[in-house]
């Protein structure tokens, strides 16, 4: 057809090493496919590419702070430039690279952002390089996850699925989950979940060396083995307010009796807690759950617009 679904575009992005499920970078995903939804308009190649330029500029942004600040720490001479040794220190440092598996992709990538072949990387060529090993390390461990899934027998969707939901509970992006988080993020998605002990015994058996956290590949077996013994069945992901732009959370708000110059000057989570007071729903609160199911921003928009309307009809 020439473009992409929502579905694949995630599959893509997490492919090559871009983590759309995420929290922060699943909001800019959604950001992009939101007006499609609306015209049910899939994602074409130039729309996938600036996508993708998003979501790089975005991840690099949410790294900056700390890496100008251990750029600062390896630039010793002040020279405004680190050697190639002393970046892949820095990498080393800021838990980028923290391996030698991780240094040897990053000794790989070097050359082709140093621009000028100087032999040293200033700022700019130091955050795109940083960007790029972390989508080639993020990639690699994608493929190889997947691979193993195929081999135990899961199909990508079934893969892909499972991803979602361990990258939700996987929020600070260690790779790797412990047993209450995988508890819990199981309770939240799996319907009629297995008691915790079943949980925590299958964890202990595929957690090898003794190591109190399971990888994606992990987790993968984990869900295997939970199947083996039922049927396991994954709910949709929740809708909170949390997950509405902050754009739109502003817009819902442009629909009560409010200043523009009060909804503009609000922080993010006064704004939540206004548009929580308005619209009568918990902040926390599944949308999905509804009697009327909200699923996502716009949704959640033609409701409250639908509901105003009303109101000033006398009709409710």
């Amino acid at each position: 057809s020439g473009t992409l679904s929502y579905d694949e575009v995630k599959l893509l992005l997490k492919r090559a090493g871009l983590q759309p499920f995420s929290r922060h970078t699943a909001l800019l995903v959604d950001q992009v496919f939101e007006p499609l939804m609306a015209t049910k308009v899939e994602l074409d190649f130039i729309g996938l590419l600036n996508l993708v330029e998003k979501i790089r500029r975005f991840q690099q942004d949410l790294r900056s702070h700390n890496l100008q600040r251990e750029f600062r720490r390896f630039d010793v001479d002040n020279s405004g430039e680190l050697s190639h040794k002393e970046a892949i220190a820095l990498l080393h440092a800021s838990r980028i690279a923290p391996t030698r598996v991780e240094q040897d992709v990053a000794w790989q990538l070097i050359d082709k952002f140093d621009s000028d072949q100087s032999g040293a990387l200033n700022l700019f060529e130091t955050e795109t390089l940083t960007q790029h090993i972390v989508e080639r390390i993020y990639s690699e461990a994608t493929d190889k996850a997947f691979a193993c899934g195929i081999e135990m027998g899961l199909d990508e969707t079934r893969i892909t699925l499972y991803q979602r939901i361990f990258d939700e509970a996987d929020e600070v992006g260690a790779g790797a989950l412990d047993l209450e988080r995988t508890q819990g993020i199981l309770s939240k998605y799996i319907i009629n979940p297995p008691p915790a002990e079943a949980i925590a015994h299958i964890f202990k058996d595929v957690v090898m060396d003794g190591f109190s956290e399971l990888s994606f590949q992990d987790f993968l077996q984990l869900m295997r083995q939970l199947g083996e013994k039922r049927r396991v069945e994954v709910r949709e992901a929740p809708f909170t307010l949390r997950m509405v732009p902050e754009r739109k959370l502003r817009d819902l708000l442009h629909m009560y009796p409010l200043s523009p110059a009060y909804i503009m000057g609000l922080p993010l989570e006064d704004l939540l807690e206004n548009v929580a007071t308005y619209t009568g729903f918990d902040i926390d609160q599944d949308l999905r759950k509804l009697a009327e199911p909200v699923r996502n921003p716009r949704q959640l928009l033609e409701r409250i617009r639908n509901s105003r309307n009303m109101a000033r009809k006398g009709l409710m």
